[in-house]
């Protein structure tokens, strides 16, 4: 909702899923947070360009995003554990947030006209 809604999902409703991430996950609180409010920022940044993409491209794009905030959770994690933590969860968790993209995309997509007017 980044790209097609902003108004209704701001950088601070990033952060606190960020959290809400750490919390459920049992990552060290702030790595989550930290890497949804990069994912934003790109997101925002390029939101124009975002807009244009047909439904496979965007998808492309989400995994390319999804990949990195992944990757920079998992080398933040490391780093703070001091250790190579294990790529399993990681990859997993890939995985099935590329695969339920669809999914999310098409119950988002059902909801978008009852929020037009919020």
């Amino acid at each position: 909702w980044v790209i097609y809604r902003p108004d209704l999902f701001s950088a601070p409703w990033s952060f606190v899923l960020g959290l809400l991430h750490d919390a459920l996950v049992g990552q060290f609180l702030g790595v989550g947070a930290l890497s949804y409010l990069l994912a934003d920022f790109i997101l925002r940044a390029q939101r124009t360009f975002f807009l244009n993409l047909s439904f496979f491209q965007a998808w492309m794009v989400y995994a390319l995003v999804f990949t990195g905030a992944m990757m920079l959770q998992w080398g933040l994690s490391s780093l703070i554990d001091t250790t190579f933590l294990d790529l399993l969860p990681v990859v997993s968790r890939l995985v099935l947030g590329i695969l339920l993209f669809p999914l999310v995309t098409g119950i988002l997509h059902q909801l978008q006209p009852a929020l037009r007017h919020v």
